[in-house]
């Protein structure tokens, strides 16, 4: 006990200089955000669409992606036929949260029940490319040599761009239903959850930005290159859902 309460008295050495050469975030003033606990107990997702309608906020989410799905036309109310079979759907509800942990926003987004389609009838093909880390790499790099302008853009509701070649039959929306629940949903647009969604949207914005003069490559289907006397744009399609990053250079 004794040797305890002296060494509890003994006062601590002094904490030595760090003098390491690499620069860390500590070194530079970089701290990351405090996270408010009050946050993270007050506000939750809901966990069905009943709890949801009766949240003004998330009711308000809901209804804002319900009036993009109609201002898309993203289906037509018709009769189910007989020899088909309408898929489920849902809503999938996210809280976008800001560097602090406070809300941002209230995502409600409606997305199709897709492990419900069947193959020869609501789909065909599913296949995509894909990203290729080299290339994100290579333009960076391009980028930083040459000290380009990079601007990252973010199309909202990217998927409602792409078209349906299948006919795909879908139930109404839960909480959104008109007074006729005999009628399904045929969609028109490739709505989030498809198993073509991916491919449609990518081949919709493939078969548009030609007609805006940007030029595919040919080593990789998500670089578009537009070229003038004056000025070389670079689009990536860095993600399937919304991201494009741009490097213009004039």
């Amino acid at each position: 006990n004794t040797t305890k309460s002296s060494s509890a008295r003994t006062p601590s050495s002094p904490r030595p200089a760090n003098t390491h050469p690499m620069q860390t975030r500590f070194k530079s003033g970089i701290h990351l955000p405090r996270i408010i606990p009050s946050l993270l107990l007050t506000h939750c997702e809901p966990k069905s669409v009943k709890q949801a309608l009766t949240d003004p906020n998330w009711l308000s989410a809901m209804q804002l992606e319900y009036e993009t799905l109609m201002k898309n036309h993203t289906w037509d109310l018709v009769p189910l036929p007989s020899d088909r079979k309408a898929i489920g759907r849902k809503w999938v509800f996210r809280d976008k949260e800001n560097a602090d942990g406070s809300i941002n926003k209230f995502k409600a987004r409606l997305v199709a029940k897709g492990f419900n389609q069947v193959q020869g009838f609501d789909f065909l093909e599913t296949f995509s490319p894909f990203v290729k880390p080299v290339s994100i790499r290579l333009i960076l790099t391009l980028a930083i040599t040459n000290q380009w302008m990079l601007v990252q853009l973010d199309v909202n509701n990217a998927f409602l761009n792409g078209l349906l070649n299948e006919t795909v039959y879908m139930s109404q929306p839960p909480g959104f239903q008109l007074s006729n629940p005999s009628l399904v949903c045929k969609l028109n647009i490739a709505l989030y959850g498809l198993k073509q969604a991916p491919r449609q949207w990518f081949e919709r914005l493939q078969s548009t930005l030609p007609q805006f003069g940007f030029v595919a490559s040919k080593c990789d289907p998500f670089l578009f290159v537009y070229q003038t006397y004056l000025t070389l744009c670079i689009f990536y399609f860095m993600s399937m859902i919304s991201s494009l990053l741009a490097v213009p250079l004039s």
